[in-house]
């Protein structure tokens, strides 16, 4: 007698559900994920922002009262704040910051005293108090604690042009660039093009094959792995 099947064998496999116009997300790209402290899911289009708490969508975009709509409604980064706040990058408004407690958005300032460019294209955790803020135009750091942001320098190696950052677990902040992958390295104030690392002389980007760097993640052993 042949043994049974087994019930749990269907289960093994991953599968995913769409999550469409039914739950309220607008027919449109999707940009950018972050999921807050309360677990509810931040979907980043380019017509608008949406909050989704597994059954429903909440939309945000530029429409409604002044201050309570999205300077931008092309979202290209999102980053869940530690107090259930958010801050989003968009194409042509520049930061914003969610306020969850009064469901309002606040600009942050662009130019003097404020980002580099109104185009954000990442942002990332600094592990101490801050954000990494990827722009068109240079880097910039927010401290969150006195909203104040600062313009990094990045050397003349490096474009103007960074399209990811990232700080790694052992304090080392990667960018991906216009010109290629760079790095500062934790303790160091010189940003160098990873092909220079003293860690890998022999570079894993030469020159001749630099190309922009869009995407980049934390492998387990804390190497970074570009896209």
């Amino acid at each position: 007698m042949a043994a049974s099947a087994d019930p749990w064998v269907p289960f093994e496999a991953p599968w995913f559900d769409k999550v469409s116009s039914t739950e309220g997300l607008p027919p449109s790209i999707v940009t950018a994920l972050a999921q807050d402290r309360h677990n509810l899911l931040w979907v980043g289009t380019m017509v608008g922002l949406a909050r989704y708490d597994g059954y429903r969508t909440q939309m945000f975009d530029i429409r409604g009262e002044s201050g309570k709509g999205l300077p931008d409604a092309y979202v290209r980064c999102l980053l869940a704040m530690p107090d259930g706040g958010l801050l989003i990058g968009t194409n042509a408004g520049g930061l914003v910051r969610f306020d969850p407690a009064t469901n309002r958005f606040h600009n942050y300032p662009n130019g003097a005293h404020g980002v580099s460019d109104r185009k954000i294209y990442a942002l990332d955790d600094d592990h101490a108090g801050g954000v990494w803020i990827a722009t068109e135009q240079g880097l910039d750091h927010l401290d969150l604690r006195s909203n104040a942001i600062r313009h990094v320098d990045t050397g003349s190696e490096a474009a103007a042009r960074n399209f990811s950052v990232m700080q790694d677990r052992a304090g080392n902040l990667w960018l991906g660039n216009n010109d290629g992958l760079f790095v500062r390295r934790a303790g160091e104030i010189r940003v160098q093009n990873r092909h220079q690392s003293r860690e890998d002389p022999g570079a894993i980007l030469p020159r001749r094959a630099a190309q922009p760097i869009a995407s980049r993640c934390a492998a387990e052993s804390g190497s970074v792995i570009r896209a």
